[in-house]
């Protein structure tokens, strides 16, 4: 009986810190197969994400974005890490005039980055379309070209980021 009562104020512990992480969510995870994941893009899952607060120009190739990031990469953001964790993923939904027109999402697929080929990297330049693909999969240059610049190929700006949830 003790190892249980030992054990029962840790678990409500971990408990309660988890209903208190702002950054707790269900359904953190990412999926990496192109089809899969223009599903679950489409579905709207990740809006329950750490997010921008509104869109604006991206910083990069991109025309205007609204960034949505996991629990993993929000918390990697905000505590300032040099390298982020597996499993830590980005969602830019991409938008021209007011109008989506499709996504770009990066996934750390390794616990090393390996210069950019630790990440998976897809961008689709559609919402109805999943075969309109500019970029699908590992260390796709074009995306860890201009990623380099990033702090582990991220360059999310935790300053832009409010660490809100979508309502």
């Amino acid at each position: 009986v003790a190892p249980v009562l030992t054990a029962t104020p840790l678990a409500t512990i971990l408990f309660i810190a988890a209903q208190l992480n702002p950054y707790t969510t269900s359904g953190d995870q990412v999926p990496t197969s192109p089809a899969e994941l223009f599903d679950y893009l489409r579905s709207g899952e990740y809006k329950h994400f750490a997010h921008e607060p509104e869109i604006h120009p991206s910083l990069g190739p991109h025309s205007d974005v609204k960034v949505f990031a996991n629990q993993k990469l929000a918390a990697s953001l905000e505590a300032g890490a040099d390298e982020h964790p597996q499993h830590a993923a980005a969602v830019k939904e991409l938008y021209r005039d007011d109008t989506m027109l499709g996504w770009a999402v990066m996934v750390k697929t390794e616990p090393n980055s390996d210069q950019g080929n630790g990440w998976y990297w897809y961008e689709v330049l559609s919402t109805t379309d999943g075969s309109r693909l500019a970029a699908n999969g590992n260390g796709v240059p074009l995306c860890v070209g201009c990623h380099t610049i990033g702090q582990d190929y991220v360059r999310i700006s935790p300053s832009s980021l409010d660490f809100q949830k979508a309502k």
